[in-house]
């Protein structure tokens, strides 16, 4: 079970490599929000157009609600608040 708190630096990782870092912008007992700021531009293969950059940036970097059992989420703490 996942123990973030608003305002927490986690990431999003496969393994040794973060996919996505973001901040806990909330939360409950059952899951947190995050607001993911940046994402790993090698991974999502980065695209020259600017279209490709809006797309990244509106999906990629998002609001997600996470369930704190999740298990699969492969989430770490990068910084406390």
């Amino acid at each position: 079970m996942y123990k973030f708190k608003v305002g927490d630096l986690i990431s999003k990782n496969i393994g040794e490599l973060i996919l996505k870092i973001g901040v806990v912008t909330s939360g409950t007992h059952n899951n947190i929000i995050v607001q993911w700021t940046s994402y790993n531009k090698e991974y999502f293969l980065e695209k020259e157009d600017d279209i490709f950059v809006e797309l990244n940036n509106m999906y990629l970097l998002s609001r997600q609600s996470i369930d704190r059992s999740n298990t699969k989420a492969c989430l770490e703490l990068l910084s406390a608040s």
